[in-house]
């Protein structure tokens, strides 16, 4: 949603700017794979690479509405274990769901009858109604605002938020090229809320 747009955007405005879009969960090496940029959520590892913040996300439990229509609604973290749930079979920190909970925040480790490899696959197999998923509202907020997908747990939720990072090589960082991508990247992201 964000990229598909973003690079419509940025293509338009640079017609001499040539954009391959790379959506994997995995860590990119970018000097080996021949990345000039790559987006990085949460903590970042000491790689010797330059850093700009460019955005910022939470996470939100969100549903299909046809799966609550037929399954109903959870009301708390701990009616989770009646619903089936989409979990990521690569990033195991991501299948520790955060929620606060009389005041505390906690993780909430959760397995799925339903896993995916990557966030975009899983969050297909939650549009299609197999289960309830945790994602990014980077991710989700379109979905959510057009009634695709329904968030619950939403007094639960994490108040936190966490950074998106734009990681480049320190001698590419200086190039205009490069900077315009990451000035696009941080406009985009601001302007996705």
């Amino acid at each position: 949603m964000l990229c598909r747009a973003g690079a419509a955007r940025a293509g338009g405005a640079s017609p001499d700017l040539r954009i391959e879009l790379h959506a994997d969960d995995r860590i990119v090496d970018l000097a080996a794979e021949g990345f000039d940029v790559a987006l990085r959520t949460n903590h970042l590892r000491h790689e010797g690479l330059v850093a700009r913040r460019v955005g910022r996300f939470r996470r939100v439990v969100c549903a299909a509405p046809a799966l609550l229509a037929r399954l109903g609604t959870p009301q708390t973290p701990a009616d989770l274990a009646r619903f089936p749930l989409v979990t990521h079979l690569n990033a195991g920190h991501l299948n520790r769901w955060t929620f606060v909970v009389d005041g505390e925040r906690r993780p909430w480790p959760v397995s799925g009858r339903f896993s995916a490899n990557t966030t975009w696959l899983g969050l297909e197999m939650v549009r299609s109604g197999l289960g309830l998923g945790w994602h990014s509202t980077l991710l989700v907020a379109p979905l959510l605002a057009r009634g695709e997908l329904v968030e619950v747990l939403a007094p639960f939720r994490d108040p936190g938020w966490a950074p998106v990072w734009a990681v480049m090589l320190p001698e590419r960082d200086r190039l205009p090229r490069i900077q315009a991508v990451v000035d696009f990247l941080a406009e985009a992201m601001r302007e996705a809320g």
